[in-house]
């Protein structure tokens, strides 16, 4: 699974809807079309992890992969 984090953020045990609303909202503006949530491992300062992020199809990262090849192929080239 190839994936692109889009947001990263640690937040409270709790807040109000529309704040985590507006914020998956933009998220999917950026592109985020999946979440994940998680604690921290800290037994003495625990808080969560919201992560927003993509799945890339394999069509993107041939086309990243061959964007890359042919930058490499310029710059060897010397132009």
């Amino acid at each position: 699974m190839n994936k692109e984090v889009i947001t990263k953020t640690k937040g409270d045990e709790s807040g109000t809807i529309d704040d985590l609303i507006e914020f998956v909202e933009k998220a999917k503006k950026d592109g985020a079309t999946h979440y994940r949530m998680s604690w921290s491992q800290d037994p003495n300062w625990s808080f969560k992890w919201f992560e927003t992020y993509r799945i890339k199809s394999d069509d993107e990262i041939k086309d990243e992969r061959i964007k890359e090849l042919e930058q490499e192929l310029k710059e060897l080239k010397g132009c």
